[in-house]
This record gives C-alpha cells, sequence and structure tokens, in this order.
C-alpha cells in the first residue's frame, strides 16, 4: 500500500460450525450467513484469503466439519461506511420520541454486508442525525424490520427510552402489526398456522417448516376477499388479513406458502415475481398485471407511546401496483 493511500476499514466476523453446516461447502457456509452477499463474492472472498478456517484461508470448494471456526474480513470500501442519505421518506407521524414510516418496496431496512447504502438507516441518518446515537450503531433506531420487497408501516425510535420501550413491547406482543397479502388460491375459512421455522437445509438465505433448530411461529389470517375464475384463465386469488404472533424471518410468506397459498409475486416462496395475475375476459383493462414485487403491506401498526403511555394506531394506504392488482381482480370478477 502506498503512503498516500489511506487503508480501507474492515469488520470480522467468526463463526463456529453448528450441526446445521457440517459437510457444506464454505462457499455456501458464508453465503448464507451474508445473505446480502452473492455467491461470486464470497468465492472472490475466499480467493483473496478472506476467509479462514482455523485460522487458515480456506480452499475454494472445501467442506465444513462440525465445530471449525470460520473466520470472514469483509474490507469496505471507503463509500460503503454508512453515511446519511437525503433519500425521500414516507413519514406518517413524528414526534420527540418516535417516528412512523411507510417503507417503500425495495428499501432494505438497515445496512448489512455488501449493503451500505440505500437503506433506511441511511435516510434516517439524514433525517434526524442525532439518531445515530440510539441504540445499535449498524441499526440506530430500528425496533423492527420490514423484508426488502414488502412495504408498509415501521416505527423507529429516537432515543434510548423509546427503543426499549418499543422492543419490550414487540417481544411481549403488546404492540401489533397487521398486513394485506394477495396469495394464490383461496382458503376456504379463516386458520391459524402453528408451525415452527428453522434455517433451511438446502438454501441457507431461506426459512422453512423443515429447517434446522427450528422456532415456534403462529400466523392468524382472516379471509378478506375471494377471487374465482371459472373461465378458461383458471385459478383464484384472495386478499388476507395477516397478523403475528410471533416474529421470524420470512414467517408470513413460509407459513402461507406451506399451507397452499403462497404470495403473489413472492420470488422465493411463492408464485415467482414473473407469474402473471391471471384475470378473466371480461376484465376491461388487461388480461393479466405482470408483478414485479410480492404483495404483502403492512397497513396497520399499534402500539404504546412510549412517553406519553396511551396506545396509538397507524394506517398506510396500499402501494399503487397493489391497488391496481386488486382493482382488476375486483372488475374481472364483477
Amino acid at each position: 500500500m502506498s503512503e498516500d493511500q489511506d487503508p480501507k476499514p474492515t469488520q470480522t466476523y467468526r463463526f463456529i460450525v453448528r450441526e446445521d453446516g457440517e459437510a457444506e461447502r464454505i462457499d455456501r457456509y458464508v453465503t448464507g450467513k451474508f445473505a446480502p452477499l452473492s455467491r461470486t463474492e464470497v468465492q472472490r472472498l475466499i480467493k483473496d484469503e478472506a476467509v479462514l478456517v482455523n485460522d487458515k484461508p480456506a480452499r475454494a470448494g472445501a467442506k465444513l466439519a462440525l465445530g471449525d471456526a470460520v473466520t470472514v474480513i469483509v474490507t469496505e470500501a471507503a463509500s460503503e461506511v454508512v453515511e446519511p442519505e437525503a433519500i425521500p421518506l414516507d413519514i406518517v407521524y413524528e414526534d420527540d420520541a418516535v417516528i412512523v414510516v411507510n417503507k417503500a418496496v425495495g428499501m432494505v431496512v438497515h445496512p448489512a454486508p455488501g449493503i451500505f447504502s440505500g437503506t433506511l438507516v441511511n435516510a434516517l441518518l439524514h433525517h434526524f442525525p442525532p439518531i445515530a446515537t440510539v441504540g445499535e450503531e449498524d441499526r440506530p433506531g430500528i425496533v423492527h424490520r420490514l423484508d426488502q420487497d414488502t412495504s408498509g408501516l415501521l416505527v423507529v425510535a429516537k432515543t434510548d427510552e423509546a427503543l426499549s420501550s418499543l422492543q419490550d413491547q414487540f417481544r411481549t406482543h403488546d404492540a401489533g402489526r397487521h398486513y394485506l397479502a394477495l396469495v394464490c388460491g383461496a382458503p376456504k375459512e379463516d386458520a391459524t398456522i402453528r408451525v415452527p421455522i428453522g434455517r433451511s437445509t438446502r438454501d441457507r438465505t431461506k426459512m422453512s417448516v423443515e429447517g434446522l433448530n427450528p422456532r415456534e411461529a403462529v400466523t392468524h389470517f382472516h379471509i378478506l376477499e375471494r377471487y374465482h375464475f371459472s373461465d378458461s384463465y383458471g385459478g383464484s386469488y384472495a386478499l388476507l388479513d395477516v397478523s403475528l404472533e410471533t416474529g421470524r424471518t420470512h414467517q408470513i410468506r413460509v407459513h402461507l406458502a406451506h399451507i397452499g397459498y403462497p404470495i403473489a409475486g413472492d420470488p422465493t416462496y411463492g408464485s415467482g415475481a414473473k407469474r402473471a395475475v391471471k384475470l378473466s375476459p371480461k376484465a376491461l383493462k388487461a388480461d393479466f398485471i405482470g408483478l414485479t414485487h410480492q404483495l404483502l403491506h403492512a397497513y396497520r401498526l399499534r402500539f404504546t407511546h412510549p412517553m406519553t403511555h396511551r396506545q396509538v394506531e397507524f394506517e398506510a394506504e396500499l402501494t399503487e401496483p397493489f391497488q391496481r392488482t386488486l382493482d382488476h381482480l375486483r372488475e374481472a370478477v364483477s
């Protein structure tokens, strides 16, 4: 390194291989631990000797043994340090203690390996700089999360006291969220899904009802509307109101796919982003709607305000693509 170059900041991560990682290829194991990084990027880290197994450079394609110590050294370019960014936010409510945001589709909530810009945290640091000292350094103010392609309401804490209060409320289920989900297929009745969820043994970036080290997961849904087509297009869809008792990763998507009603547009667990929502020829506007993201929206949020101790509730309208899809479906079955 020349004298006029600043050293790039690095971060070291260390993992001990458990039963779920035994006999797995090192590149697949590390990719699973750092889902935002592609397998190609992980293989580049291995080539650069930035991945160690038992303190020795990992061999490409090597398989892990139970108890192996895996060290990953992630070098961040200077531009990848988390910085405030003037990203527009849809702020539903704000006071001295909290910010309620209607998160857009495609926005990641907080930075992660390989993702250091464009996140909700980058936007929050610009909107309210003092939030940088609230909670964890890489996710200041963050109380709960939504998947990247799930839209809807999030509450963010502006003080440590508010953060502690809100985290406790989500932990004890005193705070609650309701989602709207458009699913492929039409359930016959409302239901509760009680099936544990764990990390998939086939793809560590996914969760599964047959995963390793499963944890309790409970999802409730209420049927709001059904859309049945009896012509050559066939198929059925339903709009569900979904609520959670637990907050496992990808819980709604995994549970609904498990019982045979995947979320429309879900590329990972469901119908796939490229699958069309097919409509009856009676539709006036179009024969199908191509989906670009999963139709899952956190539309209602309630919690006890950390300062006033009064229960508050907020709602957010559907995204335009979600609403347009429902409009077409309703028109098609009318």
